[in-house]
């Protein structure tokens, strides 16, 4: 049996990803996947050869030159296949990587492709996709945007516009009924990604589940959580993005230490997270949503949001 994580980011897949690199997974009777890259399996979906793998991996990243990418396609499974033919021991396969949902996104001859390579060297698969609220997650996504590398001083309202255009992000019902055209709805194993849902509340214990209850039970070390920046912070970050890239550092500490006081950090931003585009991005998402909630994920307590439970709170703001 194959087991095949296929994201989504802003999930906890670095943590999955962690545990599988750093564990002896025969304890498990699990063999992670060294063709496709291990950890995080990134040469699977860069192996689609699709505009969006292209782009990521050849033109923004630089990881691949344009022949590398485009011999992929082949290399992939050629390791593959040796690397099953020296593998005598009987387990369960694992692979994994938050890549591989966005990058197949919309490309239905790719996803094909993927389903008779998989079958051919597997006799079966598992998809573990792990879906998180929208509103929570875009608002991660804009926290990496601004505090992670690329420092970006757009304010949310200018993220939004462009990314409700990217309906990879959080047109989850496009993305599900693909998958499961092509591999077929049994094969899916969808998770509204909240800890409320997770055996003992804890993610890696929910990731095993799907291979097995003993497997998951086996598991004792508690994953940590990573939390995301408070609304401040991310303001704060805005205002340093926007300066030289010399006064950046510098500024970041005075305003670090300015924004403990309660006066000067009211001037920054609220502490919370405003809600604003809740409104628009449940209206972007609500019927998706229902339907995925109907047909996938009646069995958890708590659900991918539509516009009636638009009380709840935007999910807990993690990984």
């Amino acid at each position: 049996m194959l087991y095949l994580h296929i994201g989504m980011s802003k999930t906890g897949s670095t943590t999955i990803q962690h545990f599988l690199t750093t564990t002896p997974l025969n304890d498990f009777g699990l063999h992670a996947i060294s063709s496709f890259g291990l950890g995080n399996s990134w040469k699977l979906p860069a192996a689609s050869g699709t505009p969006t793998a292209q782009r990521y991996w050849v033109r923004n990243r630089g990881v691949l030159t344009k022949a590398e990418f485009d011999n992929l396609k082949t290399e992939v499974w050629d390791h593959l296949r040796q690397e099953l033919a020296d593998h005598t021991k009987t387990s369960d396969f694992i692979i994994s990587s938050e890549y591989i949902y966005r990058q197949y996104f919309g490309q239905y001859k790719a996803l094909v492709r993927l389903q008779k390579n998989l079958l051919k060297y597997f006799d079966d698969l598992r998809i573990i996709l792990y879906l998180r609220d929208q509103r929570s997650y875009m608002r991660s996504l804009y926290a990496q945007q601004v505090v992670g590398p690329t420092q970006s001083p757009k304010s949310f309202e200018e993220f939004f516009d462009h990314y409700k255009t990217a309906e990879s992000g959080w047109n989850y019902q496009r993305g599900v009924q693909l998958w499961s055209k092509v591999f077929g709805a049994e094969r899916l194993c969808l998770v509204p990604f909240d800890y409320r849902n997770f055996h003992q509340g804890d993610l890696i214990r929910n990731f095993l589940g799907h291979m097995s209850s003993e497997a998951a039970d086996r598991f004792s070390t508690s994953a940590s959580k990573n939390i995301s920046p408070g609304y401040r912070q991310i303001q704060a970050n805005r205002i340093v993005n926007r300066l030289p890239e010399l006064a950046r550092r510098p500024a970041s500490y005075l305003l670090a230490g300015l924004s403990r006081y309660d006066a000067i950090g009211n001037l920054i931003g609220p502490k919370d997270f405003p809600s604003d585009f809740d409104d628009e991005i449940l209206d972007l998402v609500s019927e998706g949503n229902d339907w995925i909630n109907t047909n996938f994920l009646q069995e958890y307590a708590v659900k991918l949001p539509v516009k009636a439970m638009a009380a709840q709170p935007a999910g807990q703001q993690t990984a």
